[in-house]
């Protein structure tokens, strides 16, 4: 093996070997989550992110919805994540979708200050805690999309994990599970708006986001 060959083997073990140590840590992050509804899957969400660098596009939600862009981003409170968002930008306008893994059922009101969770463990005992109501940060997050999106149409929605229930959540905002998201985007009924204007919004959000 000539000191070329070398090099290249030594270039493509160094780079398998990283994607190895990210891929086992993205993957705690990834399962159970959004992104599997975005992207389709481990591997295309594991490429944009720790490949490309950029995963504000999925070829799974082209098939689908066609162009558009993806906007992760979060609200802190006290140095720790108060909510997650994804801002979805596409043909009908934009949807945010904040989201967060709960799991179990979510009991609660609009206005309530915490909800309450209750799951059920292996042992089929019943667990129950409180959760802050996310309805706040969802609500200022949206203000400063629409602040900055004035004639865009906007929706929100509130994802959550496939086996949550949220039969007795009465909110606002609505409620769904992350297999929803996509047919809710499909769904939505507003004035389409052309591809330029797509990235014209993208961009504009990324630089407040800066």
């Amino acid at each position: 093996m000539d000191n070329i060959s070398m090099l290249i083997f030594a270039i493509v073990i160094a780079l398998l070997t990283v994607w190895s140590i990210e891929g086992a840590r993205l993957y705690k992050s990834y399962k159970g989550d959004i992104y599997k509804e975005l992207f389709g899957g481990f591997i295309p969400y594991f490429f944009h992110y720790a490949v490309r660098k950029d995963y504000s596009v999925s070829g799974s939600l082209k098939q689908k919805i066609g162009m558009h862009r993806l906007i992760f981003s979060a609200i802190k409170e006290d140095g720790k994540t108060a909510e997650r968002f994804c801002t979805i930008i596409y043909n009908r306008g934009i949807m945010v979708c904040s989201y967060n893994q709960i799991g179990g059922e979510l009991i609660g009101k609009a206005h309530d200050k915490e909800w309450v969770i209750r799951r059920t463990d292996e042992k089929q005992t019943m667990h129950s805690y409180r959760y802050p109501n996310p309805t706040k940060f969802l609500e200022a997050y949206l203000r400063r999309i629409a602040l900055a999106c004035k004639d865009v149409h906007l929706e929100a929605r509130m994802a959550v994990d496939n086996d949550s229930s949220f039969d007795n959540l009465k909110s606002d905002i609505k409620p769904i599970h992350y297999q929803d998201i996509v047919n809710e985007l499909v769904l939505v009924q507003a004035e389409v708006i052309e591809d330029q204007t797509i990235l014209d919004i993208y961009h504009k959000l990324m630089d407040q986001k800066d």
